[in-house]
């Protein structure tokens, strides 16, 4: 179920959905058939989503959404609807899966995704949106640690070690 409002046939005012159990999905406010101002949606289970705030139709500010346990999921800042600075995503289990930094909309330096062992599973340097230096990515399988290089986004080499390693002081375990 919605409700809204129109005036001269665009979005205008406060803006709800609700799920078929009657629990508030989402809530929005629009000025000239754009988004304006705080957004939230909310999980069946009443748990808050995610917030973001929008000026002129374009997000603007931080960007906030949880799991459905509450736990947290991802930030990220927006500048004229364009994202800047470090985002951040969480696994349920509150443990950080990326972290990585963007300006103007494009990624800037450094990226990194962690595995669900919390070790290094991609090492990325970016400039402009552009990866401009090599990267690594780390599987682990059966009792050996599969190191694969990257240049550009090409796998230049490819090596398998035993488990138990140390690495560029990351040190992969059983």
């Amino acid at each position: 179920m919605k409700q809204s409002f129109y005036k001269d046939g665009q979005l205008e005012g406060e803006w709800k959905s609700w799920y078929a159990n009657g629990q508030l999905y989402e809530k929005s406010f629009f000025r000239n058939g754009k988004r304006e101002g705080e957004s939230k949606t909310w999980y069946s289970n009443g748990r808050l989503c995610n917030i973001d705030f929008c000026q002129g139709g374009n997000r603007e500010g931080m960007y906030n959404s949880w799991h459905d346990d509450g736990s947290p999921w991802m930030e990220i800042c927006y500048r004229n609807g364009k994202r800047e600075g470090t985002r951040k995503t969480w696994r349920g289990n509150r443990q950080l899966c990326l972290r990585e930094f963007y300006r103007n909309d494009c990624l800037e330096g450094e990226s990194i995704i962690w595995n669900t062992g919390g070790h290094i599973g991609r090492h990325e340097f970016y400039r402009g949106g552009k990866l401009v230096d090599e990267n690594f990515n780390f599987t682990k399988r059966r009792g050996f640690v599969r190191i694969v290089k990257y240049l550009q986004t090409r796998a230049v080499s490819r090596t398998n070690i035993p488990l138990i390693s140390d690495l560029t002081g990351i040190i992969f375990q059983c």
